[in-house]
């Protein structure tokens, strides 16, 4: 599973903290967004990516 990330910053005063990752499955590209507690938060853990990554096939084949 490939997994990219991205900090969105909507300009310089933001401090939401937003974080963008790109997850592969199965050839196909999902894109989620959330926020982190703090900007100095690692990205998402493995088992995170795992969670979201079945549900995501769950909803696929619904």
């Amino acid at each position: 599973m490939k997994n990219d990330v991205k900090v969105i910053e909507h300009n310089l005063s933001c401090r939401c903290h937003r974080r963008e990752e790109t997850f592969e499955i199965e050839v196909k590209s999902f894109t989620v967004q959330y926020s982190a507690k703090s900007a100095d938060s690692p990205p998402m853990s493995d088992n995170d990516k795992r969670v979201i990554a079945d549900a995501l096939k769950n909803y696929k084949n619904s």
